[in-house]
């Protein structure tokens, strides 16, 4: 039989550069673990094998075409699902197994493996069988459990007697094919994802092997309800196993007595939906396909210490080749891509900001009544940090029935100050309650910067941060006097980027925005200004204020009192580097893939060469900066990332950065 859209281009000897450059570039999902699913549920005819495999073969040359690794269809979709007695016919189990044939040689260039499903006997009775096909070849077959319930499928054999089936089935033209009882295997390419097959109602407690993708076999029709409670599964198993989870149905055409069947369909990834096809929605033999991210599921039963109790079984290797087709499709990612990872999603986004509120509030209060500490202290400059961090000081006291008087609010203007800054600092301190003071430090800073035997009029690292220190100390000293808790502002970027000074704002005795980074502190201003708005409109009016001014560290004097500094003209946007800093310590990825992922995530929002050279800052300044996040203080906790050097981030304070910079360049240049 001829295989029409197939060609291959491999070079096994390997001598073409040319050829192997080819492949390296082809090969670019699957070097970043990322494996493309497709489930298709094509109009089928109940008892028709040979004509549901032209249909199935039609949907398997589209999805070869779109780079598909995995492509799945629905249970017993070669035959029908609900043929009841006539599953026990000789020649639909023929036909049935003639069809899986047909659909095995058609698929050996596709670059693809196949699961279609058929009844087939044993020598201990029928089964319901996912088979699976790997180039031209059958390589396993997956009994799945049909519902007992219906006397439509009473003619299988039931899970409990399992146990007595064979190791290997013989089909026609005496084909012997290993029977997978437990129902998990995984291609070569993603050795490490156990992919089980089994039915929907099969329920038997165990959690998919981690990490792993449960494919679930629907034999039920549409009913009320059914798609919310598909989701609710499917976000359940995925989560709790660090895995992927994918829902295939059968199609229409199926037999409509009694049941009616609508080609529903959903794939999930550790608690998100990554696709998802509506019951009965038009075209409904197209498939639905999403990229899961293999690297992603592996790196996170890692870190939750998640180990399979048994290894499953590999299929074998083919050289497998891609049309250009193919991969031209497979240079379109097909999983949603937040640009903004650590944001809460729009639909929940204000309940989980009152969340992090609380927790960094109650984190705060317990720290407040453990040193019976009579004040809260912390420095304010009119920027986004430091008004975070007072917004949660004043939500700890008022939790604690305490006078929002308690905190104490220091500005401190520096010769880099500018006039917008200090103005923003007065007006959030005062119109939040707090004991509102200024103590300006231009004087003290001019002093010890003569005493160093420095000028004062070079704006070097000695001049920016002798301002940082002079604050910090003030700060410490007012505390002790106080008897006050001095409460850092620091964020988790800055954190990552090394982006403060040692000994200086970078210390403190309690930091409440230590585990929030910056693209998250702007979402919880915003949050907050909007819920004050109607309760105290100066401070929901400065908060805003706030909100819309750039970003600036104001150690540089700027023209007239103008803002000197600019942090994200000095080190790039502050949503590229939480951007990078969740696919590089949340996922664990390659740099070659932060960028890749970078550039398709803000392909609209900023040019190559930008989002290239802020990863190599990045890449730099996080790695260099170890040495100040092993000293830094403790803070409130939330679980999303934490580089505290006592439950977070463990790595030398020497490692370095050349290793990741010289695999980015390598990277560009195989992937440009």
């Amino acid at each position: 039989m001829k295989n029409k859209g197939f060609q291959t281009k491999y070079d096994p000897a390997g001598t073409n550069p040319t050829v192997k450059l080819r492949e390296q570039q082809a090969d670019t999902l699957r070097r970043d673990g990322l494996l493309r699913l497709a489930l298709a549920a094509p109009l089928s005819t109940p008892g028709a094998a040979v004509r549901n495999a032209d249909i199935q073969l039609d949907v398997l040359h589209k999805a070869a075409a779109e780079g598909v690794d995995l492509l799945v269809f629905p249970a017993l979709s070669l035959c029908g699902v609900r043929n009841g007695d006539l599953f026990l016919q000789e020649d639909l189990l023929e036909d049935a197994q003639a069809a899986l044939l047909r659909l095995a040689e058609a698929n050996r260039l596709s670059g693809l493996t196949l699961i279609s499903s058929l009844p087939l006997r044993t020598g201990c009775g029928l089964i319901a069988a996912a088979a699976v096909i790997r180039g031209a070849e059958i390589q396993a077959v997956v009994p799945l459990a049909a519902p007992r319930r219906d006397p439509a499928w009473r003619a299988f054999l039931p899970p409990e007697r399992w146990d007595e089936l064979p190791p290997c089935l013989n089909l026609n033209g005496g084909l012997s094919v290993a029977l997978l009882r437990e129902g998990s295997f995984s291609l070569p390419e993603f050795s490490s994802l156990a992919i089980t097959c089994r039915s929907e109602n099969f329920e038997d407690g165990r959690l998919p092997s981690a990490p792993g993708l449960e494919i679930s076999f629907s034999f039920s029709g549409e009913f009320v309800g059914r798609p919310q409670r598909s989701r609710e599964l499917a976000r359940s198993r995925s989560a709790e196993g660090s895995s992927a989870f994918a829902l295939i149905s059968p199609g229409r055409g199926e037999s409509g007595t009694e049941t009616i069947y609508s080609a529903y369909a959903l794939i999930a990834e550790e608690g998100e939906i990554l696709a998802e096809r509506a019951p009965f929605e038009e075209k409904n033999s197209a498939f639905l396909a999403a990229d899961i991210d293999v690297q992603l599921l592996t790196a996170r039963a890692t870190d939750r210490g998640l180990t399979r109790t048994s290894q499953p079984t590999l299929l074998d290797a083919h050289l497998l080749d891609f049309s250009d087709q193919a991969l031209s499709a497979r240079q379109k990612l097909r999983r949603p891509l937040a640009a903004k990872p650590f944001l809460p999603p729009e639909n929940i986004r204000a309940e989980r900001c009152e969340e992090i509120f609380n927790l960094c509030a109650q984190g705060l209060a317990r720290r407040l009544q453990h040193t019976r500490s009579r004040k809260l202290l912390l420095g304010i400059s009119g920027g986004l940090d430091s008004c975070l961090a007072l917004l949660t000081a004043r939500r700890s006291l008022l939790l604690q029935s305490r006078p929002t008087e308690d905190l104490i609010a220091l500005s401190m203007p520096g010769p880099g100050s500018g006039h917008q800054g200090r103005d923003q600092a007065a007006r959030l301190g005062q119109s939040a309650g707090a004991d509102y003071r200024e103590i300006a430090i231009s004087e003290a800073v001019a002093l010890h910067l003569r005493d160093l035997g420095h000028t004062g009029e070079t704006a070097d690292t000695t001049y920016e941060n002798a301002q940082a220190r002079e604050r910090t100390q003030l700060l410490m000293d007012l505390a002790n006097m106080e008897n006050g808790l001095l409460v850092g502002t620091g964020d988790l970027s800055e954190a990552a980027l090394g982006w403060c000074t040692y000994n200086g704002d970078q210390m403190s005795m309690y930091n409440v925005n230590a585990e929030i980074p910056k693209t998250l502190v702007r979402c919880l201003c915003q949050y907050e200004a909007e819920r004050l708005a109607r309760q105290n409109g100066e401070l929901a009016s400065v908060i805003l204020d706030i909100l819309a001014t750039p970003v600036s560290p104001e150690l540089v004097p700027g023209e007239n009192g103008s803002i000197g500094q600019k942090t994200e003209d000095i080190l790039g946007p502050y949503e590229l580097h939480d951007f990078f800093l969740w696919h590089f310590l949340k996922n664990h990825a390659s740099v070659g893939k932060i960028r890749r992922l970078a550039l398709v995530a803000f392909a609209d929002l900023y040019s190559t060469e930008l989002i290239e050279k802020s990863l190599r800052l990045f890449l730099r300044r996080f790695c260099s900066s170890q040495f100040k996040r092993s000293a830094s203080p403790e803070g409130a906790g939330l679980g999303l990332l934490s580089l505290s050097p006592r439950q977070g981030l463990f790595m030398p304070s020497d490692f370095d950065s050349a290793v990741l910079l010289q695999k980015l360049e390598e990277d560009r240049e195989i992937y440009a």
